[in-house]
């Protein structure tokens, strides 16, 4: 549905712009409101559709890990990812589990 209503200032547009056929401009009878229907209409389509890629994009930005990210985390818990992700060895996640005790 969303989409079939995208298509609807396309097709109004050509409408408003055919002239009527009064020979008075394309200003004359209905015209006039139908192109400032389809001129609003692709404007806000144009606006709208500018804001969802700018969120798309700010979204989309992978984040690095911050220090927020650590806070609350047992120091413990932190060594052992160290060591599964082999950062460091196992003497070394013994010694610095030690000291943490």
């Amino acid at each position: 549905m969303n989409k079939l209503l995208l298509l609807v200032p396309l097709l109004i547009s050509p409408l408003a712009l055919a002239d009527a056929g009064h020979g008075y401009g394309h200003m004359s009878g209905g015209s006039g409101v139908l192109m400032f229907l389809g001129m609003s209409a692709i404007w806000v389509l144009l606006i709208a559709a500018g804001v969802w890629v700018f969120t798309q994009m700010k979204t989309s930005v992978p984040r690095g890990p911050t220090s927020e990210d650590s806070v609350g985390i047992d120091p413990a818990t932190i060594v052992k990812q160290r060591f599964a992700r082999g950062e460091i060895s196992e003497t070394e996640m013994n010694d610095l589990l030690e000291k943490l005790k």
